[in-house]
Formats: structure tokens, C-alpha cells, sequence
């Protein structure tokens, strides 16, 4: 029962979030005081938990999607339930992370001659619940949303995570000021590539809803054998990336790819069905294991 909660209250996506943060910092340069991390990965997580109750309560109670009732019959019950309050705790945590941004972020960091500050941080939250309204705000109509598009759903999703991760990673600040450009776009290129596989592993479990209701995602489209080898060859190429290609710190950059590849294997032995909640909880075990090395390191 206590899992089932924690699924349905977004609990495993916003850990994968924090976790992408936590990934992000280290491949950066991880340089920062256990409070000003943890603070960090709390802002982190309440600002995706806000995210994605707000995806799955909606704005109005008209606007709740029937597919997501055809995907997670159970989940949909519980939140319809209750959705005033999963709504109102989705503003509540949303609230608090600009709160903490405010009074605990205090980085900047130089980007195409302009300087952005950490209070921007704090602007997270409007610009979270304006993409949760683009990506699937309402049900379904004539039109498609990005989250019914075959990729665009996964790099709508991937894009969001990465940019939010490397913005929390700089501006808080986690890393050392102004790491070089190029280990910059190459750390944000793993990590959207790696969000991007995890969502289509995470797609595999609402498969035959999204059929039914024209959401066109990999499973749909390439069906779950293809796209489990898919998702796991996209993973395994970033672990490869990272340990050959990266200019980042040695010991995070090859913790990173031994804990990647060590996940893609057990993925790709158990095959868990359904696979949503292993995936997301996956790269938060590979963060607490690559910190604590990191944090040893230093």
C-alpha cells in the first residue's frame, strides 16, 4: 500500500529528478557543502513532485486525460479521489521550492556575455507548470500535444529535466564557477540522452492505453521488444561516452559509467514489468553510490 502511494504521489520521479541534479553537479565539478546539496536535492525533488501531481491532477477536474484512466486505472482512481488535495499539495511544493531558491541558491554563472543569477531559480515553479500545461494540459482534442508526438515526447521531457538539472547545478551553485563550455553541452548531451532512454522505458508500461488513444510513443510504434534494446543501447552508449569521450573529472565520470552500465545490465536481465517505478528509482541508487564515491574522493 505504501508503494502504491508513493507511485501515485510522484515520490520515484521526483528522486529521479534530484538525481539527475545530483549527476549533472558531479560531472561538472562537484564542489559544494553537504547543506548546500542537500538543499538542492530538496528543491529539486518538490519542484518535480509539484510537476507531476499537477500533470496527473490537472488545473480542472474536466481536464483529467481518460488515457492516463486506461494506463493507470488504479492511480487515476485514487487521484480523482482526491484530487483537490493532490492539487493543492502539487501549488504547495511548487511554493516551497521557490522558497528555497530565494534563500538558499546563490550562484551565476556567464553564458553568451550575459550573466544569470541564482534568483532565477526561483522562477522554476511558473516555468514547470507552463510546460506541464504545453506537454499535455487537457486531454486530447483534434490537435495533437507534445505528449502524444513519437519522440517529441521524449525529448520534450529530456530537454526539461536536463535544462532544469543544469541550471539548479550552477546557479545553486553545486560546481565549480563557469566550468568549460564544452563539458557543459557534453554533460547536458548525456543527460538528455539518458532521460530520453529512461522515458521510453518508462512508456513501455502504458503501451496498449496509448495505442488506444493515439499516443504515439516507441513501444507503440517499434513495440516493447525493440524498444527495451533501444532504450538499453541509447543507456549502455552514454556509459560508453562517459568513460572514453568525456573531458570531466575522472573518478565521477567513470563511477558514472560503471553504475550506468551496472543498471542496463540488471534492467536487461530482469526485464521488470511493469518498469516505470525500477527505472526511475535506478538512477537515484546510482547517484547515492557515485556521491558517496565522489564525496570519499575528494
Amino acid at each position: 500500500m505504501q508503494r502504491r502511494w508513493a507511485s501515485h504521489l510522484a515520490a520515484y520521479p521526483a528522486i529521479y529528478v534530484a538525481a539527475c541534479v545530483a549527476l549533472t553537479a558531479s560531472l561538472l565539478g562537484f564542489d559544494a557543502a553537504w547543506p548546500s546539496l542537500v538543499s538542492a536535492l530538496i528543491f529539486a525533488s518538490a519542484t518535480a513532485a509539484g510537476a507531476y501531481l499537477l500533470d496527473r491532477a490537472k488545473l480542472r477536474r474536466s481536464w483529467l486525460d481518460p488515457a492516463d484512466q486506461a494506463a493507470q486505472p488504479e492511480r487515476f482512481a485514487a487521484i480523482e479521489r482526491h484530487q483537490g488535495a493532490i492539487r493543492l499539495a502539487s501549488f504547495a511544493s511548487l511554493a516551497c521550492a521557490g522558497v528555497l531558491a530565494l534563500v538558499f541558491a546563490r550562484g551565476s554563472f556567464d553564458l553568451f556575455g550575459l550573466r544569470f543569477h541564482a534568483h532565477l531559480l526561483a522562477l522554476a515553479p511558473i516555468s514547470t507548470l507552463i510546460g506541464v500545461f504545453i506537454y499535455a494540459g487537457r486531454p486530447r482534442r483534434e490537435r495533437p500535444r507534445p505528449k502524444d508526438l513519437l519522440a517529441l515526447k521524449n525529448a520534450f521531457v529530456a530537454l526539461g529535466i536536463a535544462s532544469f538539472a543544469a541550471s539548479t547545478a550552477l546557479l545553486w551553485p553545486l560546481t565549480t564557477p563557469n566550468p568549460a563550455p564544452l563539458l557543459a553541452i557534453g554533460v547536458g548531451a548525456i543527460v538528455t540522452a539518458r532521460v530520453f532512454a529512461d522515458a521510453i522505458l518508462c512508456d513501455l508500461d502504458d503501451a496498449p492505453a496509448d495505442r488506444a488513444y493515439r499516443t504515439r510513443t516507441f513501444p507503440v510504434a517499434l513495440g516493447a521488444s525493440v524498444s527495451w534494446r533501444f532504450a538499453l543501447g541509447v543507456r549502455a552508449t552514454t556509459a560508453i561516452a562517459l568513460a572514453v569521450l568525456m573531458p570531466a573529472p575522472p573518478v565521477p565520470r567513470c563511477a558514472w559509467a560503471l553504475a550506468t552500465l551496472a543498471s542496463t545490465l540488471i534492467l536487461f536481465v530482469r526485464r521488470p514489468s511493469p518498469a516505470r517505478d525500477w527505472v526511475e528509482a535506478a538512477l537515484a541508487i546510482e547517484a547515492v553510490v557515485v556521491l558517496a564515491i565522489t564525496l570519499t574522493a575528494r
